[in-house]
């Protein structure tokens, strides 16, 4: 059997990590597909049997060239099996209306939403393709998909070990990691700034602000001195590339997702935020609003209910050791970081026996 991962959509390519792991230990043969930029992000090169890179963006033309010509690259290496890791977009319905028959596929949908009845689902994508991923439980559980689809959990919790970085870190020092590029409309980075700036933290608590800052002038205006942004922040001003990535995700104490106090619908009912996963990846403690209901997390997570309690627990995390501990033993006995378990899971969903 040879399983074909395809990712056009020029991002997640973390998810195509967990899936190669996966199939490896079932010990299949996998083939990428992925936009050019993706491919230097891809640590597994390795593991794959074959691969191919198409543009970063399509126009018409590249577009139709590009359909056609993954549709030949599947009919030369023979593959049987294709997971789209990103599904909801133009170019994967235009390739699905070509595909060759007698291909089982599977769809990843990052927005579970577009999984309940969109016309493109009903219309276009069901009439052959049976089996979905969704990102966790939480959203498998709570989607209702079209009569005669199937829903699988999928965890992209596994990262490749990462080549070591040199990086300094101060014995008393706790790490608190928001991941992710920083965008100021997208999550609650203003508030915390401003608790920075009012010097409501310890002096040992530094914030790392672990993806590209696209407002680095409007953060130093925020706080006011250079010196405070040294002292408390630690943030980069390009996109940071994997090794560093993960490196500073080893070191740190505790993941921040900052998703906004208020009710955020699209992260609670309809996505999940990166950082889930990478924060389950390296069993680490998650800081969440209290509104936020997601079974996955749920016993990885201390809850915060305004930012006085944020400021109270940082400032005092000595106090929840006990806490603290009961999540490392939660991550001993989870289930999402079984990759054995999870790869008979996925072996059995995608009905694949061994070569």
């Amino acid at each position: 059997m040879s399983v074909l991962i395809l990712e056009l959509g020029n991002s997640h390519i973390e998810c195509t990590y967990t899936f190669v792991h996966l199939l490896k230990i079932k010990k299949q043969k996998i083939h990428l597909i992925c936009n050019k930029s993706l491919f230097d992000l891809f640590p597994l090169k390795s593991k794959l049997d074959g691969f191919a890179l198409v543009p970063d963006g399509f126009d018409f033309f590249s577009s139709l060239k590009t359909i056609f010509f993954i549709r030949k690259y599947v009919i030369q290496h023979k593959i049987d099996r294709i997971i789209f890791n990103t599904t909801e977009i133009k170019i994967i319905r235009n390739f699905f209306m070509i595909m060759p028959f007698g291909i089982k596929s599977f769809g990843l949908f990052h927005n579970a939403k577009k999984l309940e009845g969109g016309s493109t689902v009903r219309n276009i994508f069901a009439l052959r393709m049976k089996k979905y991923f969704l990102l966790g439980n939480h959203l498998a559980n709570n989607t209702r998909v079209i009569k005669g689809l199937s829903v699988f959990s999928f965890f992209p919790v596994y990262f490749p070990p990462p080549k070591e970085v040199e990086l300094r870190k101060n014995k008393d020092e706790l790490w608190v990691t928001i991941i992710g590029s920083v965008n100021l409309e997208r999550r609650d980075f203003r508030p915390l700034i401003d608790l920075i700036s009012k010097r409501s933290f310890k002096s040992n608590i530094r914030f790392v602000f672990l993806g590209k800052n696209y407002h680095a002038d409007e953060f130093k205006y925020l706080i006011n001195t250079e010196q405070w942004w040294k002292d408390y922040i630690i943030s980069f001003d390009d996109i940071v590339d994997y090794d560093l990535f993960h490196n500073y995700v080893q070191l740190s104490d505790i993941i921040l997702p900052l998703i906004k106090m208020k009710d955020d619908i699209t992260y609670g009912h309809q996505r999940i935020t990166g950082s889930y996963n990478v924060g389950i990846g390296y069993q680490k403690p998650f800081l969440l609003p209290y509104h936020v209901k997601n079974e996955d997390i749920d016993p990885f997570t201390i809850y915060y209910e305004t930012y006085d309690d944020l400021i109270n627990i940082l400032n005092n995390i000595g106090d929840y050791n006990e806490k603290i501990s009961i999540i490392r033993e939660n991550y001993i006995t989870s289930p999402l970081i079984d990759y054995h378990l999870q790869a008979n899971r996925l072996s059995d969903f995608m009905e694949l026996r061994p070569d």
